[in-house]
């Protein structure tokens, strides 16, 4: 607003006064859901080595993820974010398909000025197909 010789001295103070806000926003929370339905379902049955044959029967899944975020450094210069997530889909008929991961994060990021942002970040994940660990990280 200084650049443009500060035509609105009330609105250059409410801006600041919601950044600051926006900064103190630490805390959040995100849960999704979703519902699918196939009629014509690949399976590969047990002890199955090769692609599966069209199984011909439908299925439905129900998928739900739930995130949470905080960030107990958030300022101009730098923030520090952790977060947890997971995600479920669970089938109605084939149970063998059903899928968990479990993850988190920490991110760190610096702000060098306006333009530029460095930031370092590590990922952490479980995943799980029908109860049983198959990959992680």
């Amino acid at each position: 607003m200084a650049e443009l010789g500060n035509p609105d001295p009330n609105l250059a103070d409410s801006i600041a006064r919601l950044r600051a806000v926006a900064r103190k926003q630490v805390f959040g929370f995100s849960i999704r859901s979703g519902f699918a339905y196939d009629t014509n379902v690949s399976f590969l049955g047990a002890g199955a080595s090769a692609l599966g044959l069209i199984a011909g029967r439908g299925d439905g899944k129900v998928n739900l993820q739930a995130q949470v975020d905080f960030a107990p450094i958030a300022n101009r210069r730098e923030t520090l974010a952790l977060g947890l997530r997971t995600s479920q889909v669970r089938h109605f008929a084939i149970e063998q398909f059903d899928w968990q991961d479990y993850g988190g994060y920490v991110r760190y990021a610096r702000r060098w000025g306006r333009s530029w942002e460095a930031s370092v970040r590590y990922d952490a994940d479980a995943s799980r197909l029908n109860n049983d660990s198959y990959l992680s990280q």
